[in-house]
């Protein structure tokens, strides 16, 4: 169920209109996308639900690609300042062994 929703009744466009993607949470609405889409794969791979029934959550994660919206962070981006990394060193220097 999606609040009062049977699974079964959960449409792509259900889902894509959730208002963690509308409010620009993109990383948090990727997470939910595949939380919501492991249960449904579980499912369907139980026969729970119809042979034509297709997973909601992978047609809004699909649906969401295709229109170029990103839902994963970006890594590798940021790197430590020179205080920082002055920081780092003297820490390490302070655990190695002598």
């Amino acid at each position: 169920m999606l609040g009062e929703m049977p699974a079964v009744d959960v449409t792509r466009k259900d889902i894509t209109n959730m208002a963690i993607i509308e409010r620009g949470a993109k990383v948090q609405a990727g997470n939910v996308l595949r939380e919501l889409s492991a249960p449904y794969e579980y499912a369907i791979d139980l026969e729970k639900l119809p042979d034509t029934f297709a997973n909601p959550a992978l047609l809004a994660k699909t649906g969401l690609r295709q229109a170029k919206v990103k839902l994963t962070c970006e890594r590798g981006k940021r790197v430590l300042s020179e205080a920082e990394l002055k920081k780092l060193l003297q820490q390490k220097q302070l655990t190695e062994p002598a």
